[in-house]
């Protein structure tokens, strides 16, 4: 990464003998090497993709898939469950570090440790808790819940 930076500054150093001050030039090696985005920030993390269909049109963002199918293999161990939940959370964990995402949904499915453990993935990496898509399956769309545990914490007696 360090390397594809600085060949970067240098192309746009070696381009720019036409009288632009500093901070011209500090402005375009900026927007170089951190281009505006095009778009919605976002990441969603759908935990589980399983028997239920999940309509993408509704969830903000680039939607990720964490795993697929049944998790714990068939019947479930608890040492199977527990290397699939460490592949599905490892997954994650290598999404989240390809770029920075202003916002971080998780879509609770599958079982609820994958969604719990999702949560403290996503809270490590990106140091911002997770919003979480509730499901309304009355009309069809996704809640947005984001509390502020620490508050919480704090205001516990």
């Amino acid at each position: 990464m360090k390397e594809d930076a600085v060949e970067k500054i240098k192309y746009v150093v070696s381009h720019s003998h036409d009288g632009r001050t500093l901070t011209e030039l500090a402005d375009e090696i900026y927007d170089t090497l951190f281009p505006p985005s095009s778009g919605d920030d976002s990441l969603t993390i759908v935990a589980n993709q399983g028997v239920h269909a999940i309509d993408e049109s509704k969830l903000p963002g680039e939607v990720f898939y964490a795993s697929h199918g049944n998790l714990g293999g068939s019947p479930m161990t608890a040492e199977d469950l527990q290397a699939d939940l460490v592949a599905a959370l490892s997954v994650a964990a290598t999404k989240l570090k390809e770029r920075h995402y202003q916002t971080v949904y998780i879509v609770p499915s599958g079982l609820p440790v994958l969604s719990l453990n999702l949560a403290l993935v996503v809270h490590q990496v990106t140091s911002k808790p997770a919003v979480i898509l509730q499901y309304d399956r009355e009309g069809g769309d996704y809640w947005p819940i984001q509390l502020d545990i620490r508050q919480i914490v704090v205001d516990a007696k």
